[in-house]
């Protein structure tokens, strides 16, 4: 039998737990799973599949979450975060976790079937407490445990409880975050016989029917069911007689919620170099494909063309076949840089920050899960953006604050991160600032990383910033 070594969520979740996987799983390191843990269940990501456990009493997996799995690189770099930032390990795992599947399993409680004969002596509330529960088949621990009198009725159902008489189950939370969908109207007949039909459904005063024949005619035989609400009085009801009658059919599509990377600019093309960045260019290039996974300092004040190269780079490693993750300590700060990148590469970037709201965030990450997009650009969670082939890690403003994640854990520092993160993939390190970071100046005399300056700014010239 196989057994799952599993980075469990849970205070005392700083090992890895041994777990026995059912037959009728077929789990594999990186999926996530829901697992018992004392008591409860508990969430859990598969580090490792073996022949023998780690433990001797083991208990079973209970389920997988989601069809959730994370990459064999992102497990590593997860369990690096784990070791170098003494986080648990779950912590650490779930910073690649999509947004909103990391919830707690949700909790009912059903009745027990059949219920013993006589029922021992209950009090008021938890004969109201066992009737509830009866009459619902199951409920939900978030509608015991909330309104007017939820203390009285949660310690009647956990009487109920350790009595016998009714039991606890938990199941993998419902994302909280899903795609957005529309209905839209398409013709079901050509356009010759739906002009016909429209003609004898306005003269028989069916007009809004007429109206969107006519509509669906003039938008190419297809629009959304909003449209034609706003613009013909159409309702469901006479869509779906129309729908019934044969002359339209009605489906879904995929709508994606609005934000700057959404946005459509004019394409912008990349400025010629000036003489200074075309010799930085030049150095990074003839680095670039070296034996060694490379690592740069770009050093320019203000205005010396550093977003011109961030941009070169990008298309460089684009070029490869490679995916690209640029940094920026704040969005709102570094709104011009994200601009230049959604111009230049309209439609393969995705923006990454907390400011998005739920629905925002889960489709910017299916749009990467689900390779549409090129470049990612964010604040420092964009890093572990679900890219499959990762090939430049840019750090913008390197020497930033805002690059330490140290009020929650798991605790870490975003460029030590990228640093490991560019190792274990072969990808190439690209960090720039006008005063970097002590270390990073270090790595440079040290060989470990090659500086590449900037000098002095270069006035009003089409590399700037």
């Amino acid at each position: 039998m196989p057994y799952a070594e599993v980075a469990v969520d849970a205070p005392a979740g700083r090992l890895l737990y041994s777990y026995a996987v059912p037959s009728e799983l077929d789990l594999a390191p990186g999926h996530l799973v829901l697992v018992p843990f004392g008591p409860r269940t508990a969430r859990g990501v598969v580090v490792d599949v073996v022949s023998s456990p780690a433990h001797e009493a083991t208990r079973a997996v209970s389920s997988t979450v989601g069809g959730v799995r994370l990459s064999k690189v992102q497990l590593d770099v997860g369990l690096y975060v784990s070791r170098t930032y003494l986080s648990p390990p779950f912590a650490a795992l779930a910073l690649f976790l999509p947004p909103g599947v990391s919830r707690e399993p949700a909790v009912f409680f059903a009745p027990v079937v059949p219920l013993p004969s006589p029922l021992p002596s209950l009090t008021p509330e938890e004969d109201t407490a066992l009737r509830t529960v009866h009459k619902e088949g199951r409920i939900s621990l978030g509608r015991f445990g909330s309104g007017r009198g939820a203390a009285s009725r949660m310690q009647a159902l956990a009487s109920l409880l350790e009595r016998g008489l009714v039991y606890r189950l938990e199941e993998a939370a419902v994302p909280s975050g899903k795609a957005r969908t529309e209905a839209v109207v398409s013709l079901a007949v050509d356009a010759s016989e739906a002009r016909i039909v429209a003609g004898s459904l306005a003269a028989g005063r069916s007009r809004r029917q007429a109206c969107v024949l006519e509509k669906l005619i003039s938008q190419d035989g297809s629009t959304s069911l909003r449209t034609l609400r706003q613009e013909c009085g159409a309702t469901t009801a006479s869509v779906a007689s129309m729908a019934a009658r044969g002359l339209v059919t009605v489906s879904e599509r995929r709508v994606w919620r609005e934000t700057i990377s959404s946005r459509v600019p004019d394409e912008a093309q990349a400025p010629s170099l000036t003489s200074a960045q075309q010799v930085v260019w030049d150095q990074m290039v003839q680095r670039w494909h070296a034996a060694e996974p490379s690592e740069f300092v770009l050093f320019g004040v203000t205005g010396s063309g550093k977003t011109e190269l961030y941009l070169r780079a990008a298309q460089h490693a684009i070029d490869s076949g490679k995916q690209v993750v640029c940094l920026v300590p704040e969005i709102v700060l570094a709104s011009q840089t994200v601009e230049r990148f959604v111009a230049r590469f309209p439609g393969r970037v995705a923006v990454l920050h907390s400011g998005l709201t739920r629905g925002q965030a889960y489709d910017e990450w299916d749009r990467i899960r689900g390779g549409a997009c090129d470049v990612v650009v964010g604040a420092r969670s964009a890093l572990f953006a679900p890219l499959e082939r990762p090939g430049l890690f840019v750090l913008d403003e390197e020497h930033d604050w805002a690059y330490k994640q140290d009020d929650v854990m798991p605790r870490y520092h975003a460029r030590t991160v990228a640093r490991e993160y560019a190792r274990q993939c072969g990808a190439v390190l690209l960090l720039g600032s006008a005063t970097p970071d002590v270390e990073t100046f270090s790595r440079a005399e040290s060989g470990a990383a090659c500086l590449l300056e900037l000098p002095g700014r270069v006035g009003d010239s089409p590399g700037l910033p």
